[in-house]
């Protein structure tokens, strides 16, 4: 992307050499890192980057670009034709300067098509379930929007479909990104100069299908990554226990009013709110080969308290329209689809729903944290939020556009969060999570 400008400058510089720094209990430690052999900034210069994927010699495509950007519909799963860099993707003028990740994916696998070489394994290491199932829906609805003959299932979307490899993958490691005091350690304890050094937790788990175009991939194995058939246990205890947590724990914080995620959870009611969380959710959580569940979850507390790597609540709670769809979603539809209709609520998912509600209504907070949906979701929020027109169809409004309609059309789950927001309107958000946290049992 465009804003990478400087990142890009500073790699080059280093001989696109970088430091990772991983930071746990009282010690750090630090490694330089020499995989990177160069470094394209695509908007300026996208036949470059085309030109290095639709090379025969590339075996592997790999995607780090976060949930929102795949042009995507969250709660559909569906290519967002209406998305600006879709259309502009889809434009036939614009050949040959893609500005998605979607569109140059299709138009490198295009050329190989073309050529009549063998394609590339796309591998997706982004926190989306079944990852690399959706990426292949997605690059597929692509090449079949751009219709004629290569959109056909005889075509380049045809061809996609039987010929190249998605595997699924779950990347499981806590990286808030480096700040000026990383730097400043690297100089002061190990005279290194990096301008762009990354900061890490020292826990790592990499979980990679085996699927790959005419199997030829790196013996990852040989530094930790766990290949399997199935990918799916670990993708969802690790999306339904972690990264839904991680919201969790950053919309009840910032209505606690704390601004560091170790800080937030050295708080009691912040704390309990997310092993609540947690707890309420495993249920949707399948068996995970060699994994207690217990002992994950205990583990993820003391991840998330980690004093050694500071993260802040406000980049946990960025793109919350992506994450709680996404995370959140599937394990609350589930447990409310396994109940049948029973009385048990969903009580700490309802109050995580109602926090993030207050969190968007609120501009003080809402100011502070990157969200792409704000506009369209704010009106949504404040009515639920402060009881404007018809509360409970505000409600319903705000989570069928967010999380889906299935959820939203529950009346139980539905009426719990219209009542949760109720009591923050009358009593306060702060102290309505005191109330409803203390009732939680954790």
């Amino acid at each position: 992307m465009e804003q990478d400008a400087a990142m890009n400058s500073a790699l080059a510089k280093q001989d696109y050499l970088y430091t990772l720094i991983s930071r746990g209990g009282d010690a750090s430690e630090s490694q330089v890192i020499g995989s990177h052999v160069d470094n394209w900034l695509a908007p300026r210069d996208p036949s470059r980057v085309l030109g290095g994927m639709a090379d025969a010699a590339t075996h592997i495509v790999s995607l780090t670009v976060t949930e929102k950007g795949y042009c995507h519909n969250v709660v559909t799963q569906e290519l967002d034709l209406t998305h600006p860099l879709i259309q502009h993707d889809l434009e036939p003028s614009n050949a040959g300067n893609p500005k998605s990740a979607v569109g140059y994916l299709t138009e490198a696998l295009e050329r190989r098509y073309v050529a009549g070489d063998k394609p590339f394994t796309v591998m997706s290491c982004d926190n989306i379930q079944c990852n690399g199932d959706m990426l292949s829906d997605l690059v597929q609805q692509f090449a079949a929007a751009k219709g004629g003959a290569l959109g056909s299932a005889s075509g380049l979307a045809g061809w996609i479909e039987r010929t190249v490899a998605f595997p699924n993958t779950m990347v499981d490691r806590i990286t808030p990104g480096a700040a000026d005091a990383d730097r400043q350690l690297l100089e002061k304890q190990f005279n290194l100069v990096d301008e762009v050094p990354v900061s890490c937790e020292p826990f790592l788990q990499w979980v990679v299908q085996e699927n790959f175009v005419d199997g030829v991939r790196p013996a990852w194995e040989d530094a930790g990554a766990l290949f399997t058939a199935d990918v799916a246990p670990y993708e969802m205890m690790k999306l339904r226990l972690l990264n839904a947590s991680h919201s969790v724990l950053a919309y009840t914080a910032l209505l606690r009013g704390h601004e560091l995620v170790h800080q937030a959870m050295a708080d009691p009611l912040v704390r309990s709110h997310v092993k609540a969380y947690m707890s309420e959710v495993t249920p949707s959580v399948p068996n995970v080969p060699g994994i207690d569940l217990s002992d994950y979850k205990d583990t993820l507390i003391d991840r998330f308290s980690n004093t050694a790597l500071p993260d802040t609540v406000h980049r946990l709670a960025e793109d919350g329209s992506m994450k709680m769809a996404g995370f959140a979603a599937p394990a609350i539809q589930q447990l409310l689809t396994d109940s049948k209709g029973s009385p048990d609520r969903l009580r700490a998912a309802e109050l995580a729903v109602s926090c993030w509600v207050a969190c968007i209504a609120d501009p003080d907070i809402s100011g502070l944290i990157k969200e792409p949906r704000q506009l369209e979701l704010e009106p949504l929020a404040k009515a639920a939020m402060h009881g404007t027109g018809s509360g409970d169809a505000s409600v319903w409004g705000f989570l069928e556009l967010t999380i889906g309609a299935a959820i939203a059309s529950d009346s139980g789950f539905r009426t719990g969060v219209h009542d949760v927001l109720n009591d923050m309107r009358k009593d306060g958000a702060a102290n309505v999570v005191a109330q409803r946290v203390s009732k939680l049992g954790a």
